[in-house]
């Protein structure tokens, strides 16, 4: 059988597209560019690129007959001389009496073709490719066959007969394509992804010719003369055009392929692919992510296409007496010839009648002025293909292609749905199918198809190789390309670290030491490393500085603390202020001062640094020193404690003597009224409470900026009383506020503070009393009248008050 095959594609010489494709295998996990047949979606192969070199096929279908066994293996005398010739290989005792018949017959060459993913390793999301083929279909509709039966050498048989036939359609065309193909992943979503990709063609005609008849009637007659016979073609309405030089006979047609036009068209679709397993095609190298591939990740990959999108453009080449063919009506032509000649040669009975110089004016009218140019309509497709992908390389392909075009206009070129169902068994070098084909206009056939490397053949039939046995359909393929495999980066010591930029292939190791062995990971690989058990820096040759100061970490006095080398107490510590402590936070807590305690400057020499000397200026005795300050004046009472340190007084008046300044025999600490002679019963203060002119009657002390403290308001609210008592009795009395700020207070506007201070106490009086605003007048002294007198109460700052004053209108 392999013989037969092979010496039956050895004489068909060139073949073309087939249902099936130009392959014979349809859509294919490993297809590349042989895809292009069913889908111009190329990207989401294996392969990063393909180049057919070449690919033929071979296709016959015949409906309403049988074809004779395998007729490039018939004796030379039985072959047929040309596609008009078709008849020798009916079988006729398949046929049943003026049975109709249809027959095909598609060549087609796929030429330099090819498609290519860029990007980087891994990452392909795009492919561009560049498509040439050449094609040729002969196409006869609705032909009675016992016009094929005429025996005229039989003279006692003489005899008349016409056969009338409806829809007749004759096609031939001839054409090369040329086009750019383009395809992209869309969508990618882990478990899923879209493609869409498209061809662009362009179509060059080469030579056709088309006819169609409404109902077309052959008749003979040999009754005439023993030697003679007559043909008469008779047709009501119909149409013939032709290319220039194109006839039905091979061996007499002459081309002029140039002189037809150039037209446009294409293919365009999307597939879809599920992919469960998504994470087995995904792999880490070189500090990336990369997507392998060289692996089938699918489980099911399904498609849409259509295909051959666009019609041939052909000139309307004119008949003998110079007009251009067009549609016509009432033929009725005869013709006559020795029955030798025909004898000779029966085919050219029907032949000569169909050839296109013969309708001339004389025998049909024009129904139109003929036109330059006609069109045939292309054999556009809807393409359909579900591929699975189901354990270790066993699959299965469900596939159809579907006619979108009108197959009983005359002028387009007609298809059969297909559809097949393919089991598969494929890897990345070889691969075998079974394709399982059912056709819209013949039987089901079964068929072989197989891939080695760079070879792929096909049969979609194998009925084909019987000779004893008559068959109606087949596809024969042959393709030779050389496929491009991605690459997966390779990997030989299982480091992550692709061996095209690992320094130490064999050595497992990481990135950053360009793949060779690092134990420290520092990114220099140990056998250039001073300290391979410790990361350091490239520069040190691999040791560690944490300062970053040039001096490692094992040499370095102060690892965690830039300094020089030389020039100071230890090798590589700070002194910036050249005291002779370390600036390590430690041994130097003033690194910018120098000095002698703790590497901070001492004024007074007691042995307290001066940030924590009290009395910075104030020296003595260590052991006599509290937070280094002395004892001045001897009472118990050390000087950053006492507010009289020169002297000497009691705890109880924050050592201060005890001063009595009304003299009411209550001591001005505890006097209310401190100015103003009283009854120690009250105090220190009157018994009537009424101040009348300009005495200080209460004093309200503030910790830190204008917020009354809460002692400060119970206070108030005692005052409030007292004022609402005194302006009862006189409401032209004014409430004076006088607040003060203290000389060591840190603010930048004391004045500002002290009638802040002042305003807090009106607001709360207001607040306290109901009395109207205009019986307060606050007013701000800042820091300029200090307290002189140190009977203050203890714990608080005696500056930092606000004075309640009642003062009488001078009128009064």
């Amino acid at each position: 059988m392999l013989r037969q095959l092979l010496t039956l594609i050895a004489v068909i010489g060139c073949f073309e597209i087939s249902a099936q494709g130009i392959y014979g295998i349809g859509y294919s996990s490993f297809g590349g560019v042989q895809n292009l047949d069913v889908t111009p979606v190329s990207i989401g192969s294996v392969y990063k690129s393909d180049v057919n070199l070449l690919a033929v096929s071979y296709q016959q279908h015949m409906i309403g007959s049988e074809f004779l066994p395998v007729f490039p293996l018939l004796p030379d005398e039985e072959r047929r001389r040309g596609l008009n010739e078709i008849p020798r290989q009916f079988d006729f005792n398949s046929l049943a009496p003026g049975a109709l018949a249809s027959f095909d017959e598609v060549i087609s060459v796929a030429g330099p073709s090819f498609f290519f993913s860029p990007g980087k390793m891994g990452g392909a999301k795009r492919s561009f490719g560049i498509v040439t083929g050449a094609h040729s279909m002969l196409q006869v509709r609705n032909i009675n066959t016992d016009v094929f039966a005429w025996d005229f050498s039989d003279t006692t048989g003489r005899g008349q007969a016409t056969y009338t036939m409806g829809d007749v359609a004759v096609r031939r065309a001839v054409w090369a394509e040329y086009g750019l193909n383009y395809s992209e992943t869309v969508w990618n979503r882990k478990q899923h992804e879209v493609s869409v990709g498209a061809t662009l063609k362009f179509y060059q005609g080469m030579s056709a010719f088309v006819a169609g008849f409404d109902q077309l009637a052959v008749g003979y007659n040999n009754t005439a003369l023993a030697d003679s016979a007559s043909v008469s073609l008779q047709a009501s309405n119909g149409f013939i055009f032709h290319s220039n030089g194109e006839v039905m006979s091979q061996e007499t047609r002459g081309n002029n392929f140039s002189s037809n036009g150039l037209s446009l068209g294409g293919d365009i679709g999307f597939t879809y692919s599920f992919k469960p397993k998504y994470a087995d095609a995904i792999y880490a190298m070189d500090d990336s992510v990369y997507r392998d591939q060289t692996k089938l990740n699918y489980l099911l990959r399904v498609g849409v296409a259509v295909k051959n999108i666009g019609s041939l453009s052909f000139n309307n080449a004119p008949l003998e007496n110079g007009t251009l063919p067009s549609a016509f009506r009432d033929l009725n032509y005869t013709f006559s010839d020795r029955q030798k000649n025909f004898d000779d040669d029966k085919e050219k009975v029907f032949d000569d009648g169909l050839q296109s110089d013969r309708w001339i004016q004389r025998s049909s009218t024009p129904t139109q002025a003929g036109e330059s140019t006609f069109r045939v309509g292309l054999p556009t497709t809807l393409n359909v293909f579900a591929d699975a992908n189901l354990y270790k390389g066993l699959g299965a392909s469900l596939q159809a292609s579907i006619p979108v075009t009108d197959a009983s206009d005359a002028s387009i070129l007609a298809r059969p749905a297909v559809f097949q169902f393919i089991p598969k068994f494929e890897t990345a070098k070889r691969g075998f199918y079974l394709p399982l084909t059912v056709n819209e206009w013949s039987q089901f056939t079964f068929g072989v198809a197989a891939r080695f490397g760079s070879f792929s053949i096909g049969l979609s039939n194998v009925a084909f190789l019987n000779l004893s046995s008559s068959y109606t359909n087949t596809s024969v393929s042959l393709g030779l390309r050389v496929p491009i495999m991605h690459k997966r980066h390779e990997d030989i010591d299982n480091d992550k670290v692709s061996s095209l930029i690992d320094d130490c292939p064999t050595q497992p190791g990481p990135m950053t030491a360009k793949g060779c062995p690092d134990d420290d990971f520092d990114g220099i690989r140990n056998d250039e490393d001073l300290c391979p058990q410790k990361a350091g820096l490239a520069e040190r040759s691999g040791c560690p500085d944490k300062d970053n100061d040039g001096i490692i970490d094992e040499e370095d006095g102060c690892p965690a603390h830039f300094g020089p080398e030389v020039g100071t107490v230890k090798k590589g510590c700070p002194d910036a202020d050249g005291d002779g402590f370390v600036d390590d936070d430690v041994a130097d807590k003033c690194p910018e001062r120098a000095g002698h305690v703790n590497g901070c400057p001492d004024s007074d020499g007691d042995g307290v640094m001066d940030d924590e000397d009290k009395c910075k200026y104030k020296g003595g005795k260590p052991e006599d020193l509290e937070e280094g300050c002395p004892d001045t004046d001897g009472d118990g009472q050390h000087d950053h404690k006492d507010d009289c340190p020169e002297e000497s007084g009691q705890p109880e008046n924050n050592g201060c003597p005890l001063y009595d300044y009304d003299d009411d025999k209550v001591l001005d600490y505890k006097d209310r009224c401190q100015t103003v002679p009283g009854d120690p019963a009250n105090d220190g203060c009157p018994l009537d409470e009424k101040i009348e002119i300009n005495i200080t009657q209460t004093v309200i002390y503030f910790m830190d900026g204008d917020q009354l403290t809460d002692q400060a308001m119970a206070e108030l609210k005692e005052v409030a009383k007292d004022l609402m008592f005194e302006l009862q009795a006189d409401s032209d009395i004014k409430i004076e506020l006088f607040g003060h700020a203290g000389l060591n207070e840190i603010s930048e506007d004391k004045q500002s503070l002290s009638l802040r201070r002042a305003q807090a106490v009106k607001a709360f009086l207001l607040t306290e009393t109901g009395l109207p605003e205009v019986s307060f007048y606050p007013q701000g002294f800042a820091d300029r009248e200090g307290v002189t007198v140190k009977t203050h109460p203890s714990g608080k700052f005696p500056d930092r008050r606000v004075e309640i004053v009642l003062s009488i209108p001078e009128d009064k």
